[in-house]
């Protein structure tokens, strides 16, 4: 079957079927059983998978047809291959690679097999290598060498070859198969070399094949990369020399299934600090983007671990910028996730795989959980100076003294209703409303005027008054005593909504916060209570940012395993009191933390598969609690930062100034009143004197 796949037309063969039929002019019996044998050993090694075969031959070359067609039924008659898409050069002419190009041809066909496998046939011409060695001469001192990543120049009949590797993106999968099988007709050897499209594939062989067209006498050269030697680097070993016809490879799989060792290789870490994940020290002379010296921390222990298990030795580095990642003004990564992005790490430690972060980088298994919490003061003791007042509540303030007005002037309008219609004359001191006004104060104050009202109504007003007072007083006085004696509280604050709901109140996170994915938390969040928060919000330092609540009226945003470790180490005395309040509820962020690769990278499914493996003993639980604790403990014993006295609580109180300054308030502001009053009577008597006496003359007269 013949398609169209991104401009290049490919065929499709199924691998089951025991022919393919391909164009052929002549056939030579050699060359056909050479090219069976050679397909079948390409066939064993990628059984199972799903095949694509790139081959350079040209069709209008005769020997070139007879091999590739023979050489693709050799394949088809291995074993169980899934299928078989085939380019050939020819179908390149005018034709634009998207790329990368092979996931769009696994994801259309190959979904379901269990792997991939890559096939690159180039077939060279006798006159291509002028001046090399035979293969048989240049073979016998090569059983094992290192090999460069980096291809030089091309030849004329390796441009489609060096074209589709770089627009294949094999570096993407390190996991596909490739085989390389270099043919040749005649005595000519060439050298070996390694695409830099293929510097993450771990399952590479090298075939090269000298064909004959005359006599059985076809030799093949079997080569396996070592990604990972025993000198830490990349190398070719050889695996087999001999016959063509009489390969040993056939119903043999020599490809290693299992990363499990390194060899010493050194890799590159890119981090940045964020206790109790990672921790370290700067050296003297420190450069950016330099080495610095691990300390302990959560996830150097589990690199330790991990390098001792897969034998790996490594290198620590900060990114050059100090910043965790986030796309600058022209879109590049900048950070931890641009040193990925451009390959000049290997992996970073903890880091936030957001979406749009992993569209440049892999990661492996989240271990970590990021929360953000708020820390605010704990319940503070309300100030006791107000403590008469505070023992009875606004409304019920209110309600006492318009009860007190209200009454009075019941009072004062009884009285005269009385006289009106009785005739009689009533006292002097009942004969205006503040008379009224201060008989009823002085109910309230336990001071029961020695004239009562003159008749019976008004008196029973006033009996029931008195009971009223006394109910009233005997509340506020138990109200009070407990006001001094036992305190309450002020309240906690625990979400963003009572965050928000606290009048004049500021709050802060750090600084580093705008250059972290974290921030994409209130940046992308749907919710307005979240998205105020962040309107409102104020960057300072770890440092200043706590001090700022100590002061009253400001909380704290930040992570909930940093800000832990931070109070308990250095804001708290030796019996573990603070007077930081860490609430239970969290926010959290994302899907937590992990460590992230460069995109390829061949030791991610090791590292990931180690790493899972710690996480499910409780190793990295107990080692996070262990490194906390340790910091603490260290911590506290070299501190500068002065401890804090725990506040007792419980015990007699013994009221002081401090209690009843409220009291000497209101005093002072009677006193005040009062002078105020006398001034207000002596300017009333000053103009109405004055009024009288000018009219004094018109009067005699």
């Amino acid at each position: 079957m013949v398609r169209l796949l991104t401009g290049v037309v490919v065929v499709v063969l199924n691998a089951t079927a025991t022919t393919t039929t391909l164009h052929l002019a002549w056939s030579s019996p050699h060359l056909e059983e050479e090219g069976r044998q050679l397909g079948r050993v390409a066939g064993d090694q990628l059984a199972g998978c799903h095949l694509v075969l790139v081959a350079n031959t040209n069709h209008h070359h005769h020997h070139h047809n007879t091999f590739l067609t023979h050489f693709v039924r050799g394949i088809t008659e291995s074993g169980d291959g899934v299928g078989l898409v085939l380019v050939r050069e020819s179908s390149m002419e005018g034709s634009t690679l998207s790329s990368p190009f092979l996931p769009e041809v696994w994801r259309e066909g190959g979904s379901a097999a269990p792997c991939r496998g890559l096939i690159l046939l180039q077939h060279k011409d006798t006159n291509a290598y002028p001046g090399q060695t035979t293969s048989k001469e240049h073979t016998k001192s090569r059983d094992e060498r290192n090999t460069n990543t980096t291809s030089p120049p091309p030849h004329a009949d390796d441009i489609f070859t060096e074209k589709f590797l770089a627009r294949s993106g094999l570096w993407l999968d390190p996991e596909t198969r490739v085989l390389v099988v270099v043919v040749v007709e005649g005595p000519v050897d060439v050298p070996l070399t390694i695409h830099h499209a293929l510097r993450n594939s771990r399952h590479l062989l090298h075939i090269h094949a000298i064909l004959s067209t005359t006599t059985h006498d076809g030799v093949m050269v079997v080569y396996r990369r070592c990604l990972y030697c025993e000198t830490g680097g990349s190398g070719l070993k050889l695996l087999y020399r001999g016959d063509i016809t009489r390969a040993a490879l056939i119903g043999r799989n020599v490809f290693i299934e299992r990363l499990s060792d390194l060899q010493g290789r050194l890799v590159r870490v890119v981090t940045m600090s964020y206790f109790p994940h990672v921790d370290y020290r700067r050296p003297q002379h420190f450069q950016l983007g330099g080495r610095v010296q691990p300390l302990d921390c959560l996830d150097f222990r589990m690199l330790q671990a991990i390098a001792h298990t897969l034998n790996f030795t490594y290198e620590v580095v900060e990114p050059p910028d100090e910043e965790w990642g986030v796309r600058d003004e022209e879109g590049q990564w900048t950070g931890i996730v641009g040193s990925l992005a451009r390959e000049e790490g290997d992996f970073s430690m903890v880091l936030t795989p957001t979406p749009d972060r992993l569209t440049v980088m892999d990661q492996s298994r989240i271990y970590g959980e990021g929360a953000f919490v708020i820390v605010s003061l704990k319940p503070q003791t309300p100030t006791q100076q107000w403590a008469v007042i505070r023992a009875l509540s606004d409304l019920l303030w209110g309600a006492v003294v318009a009860t007190l007005v209200v009454w009075s002037v019941i009072l004062w309008l009884l009285l005269k209703g009385w006289a009106y219609f009785s005739g009689a004359q009533s006292s002097e001191k009942w004969q205006n409303l503040s008379s009224s006004l201060f008989f009823g104060f002085g109910a309230f104050m336990q001071n029961i005027p020695f004239h009562p009202p003159p008749n019976l109504s008004t008196q029973m007003l006033a009996g029931w008054w008195w009971v009223f007072c006394i109910i009233i007083t005997t509340a506020y006085r138990g109200s009070l005593i407990s006001h001094l004696t036992v305190p309450g509280k002020t309240r906690p604050i625990n979400t963003y909504e009572e965050l928000l709901a606290q009048d004049g109140w500021t709050w802060s996170s750090e600084d580093t916060l705008r250059t972290m994915a974290d921030i994409h938390f209130y940046l992308g969040s749907p919710s307005p209570v979240v998205k105020e928060v962040y309107r409102k919000m104020m960057f300072y330092s770890l440092d200043k940012a706590l001090q700022e609540v100590l002061k009253g009226g400001h909380s704290f945003i930040s992570w909930k395993n940093y800000i832990d470790v931070a109070v308990a180490s250095r804001y708290s005395d030796s019996l573990g009191y603070t007077p930081f309040y860490i609430p239970s509820r969290r926010y959290p962020i994302f899907g937590g933390y992990s460590w992230c690769f460069r995109k390829g990278a061949p030791f991610l499914v090791p590292i990931r598969r180690v790493k899972q493996q710690l996480i499910e003993s409780g190793l990295v639980s107990y080692w996070l609690e262990d490194v906390i604790k340790v910091r603490i403990r260290d911590t506290r014993t070299n501190s500068t930062y002065p401890h804090l006295i725990h506040s007792q609580d419980g015990g007699q109180t013994v009221l002081g100034l401090q209690h009843l300054q409220g009291a000497f308030y209101q005093l002072f502001l009677g006193y005040l009143l009062a002078l105020l009053s006398l001034l207000a009577e002596t300017v009333v008597a000053c103009v109405f004197t004055q009024h009288i006496t000018k009219r004094l003359p018109a009067v005699k007269s």
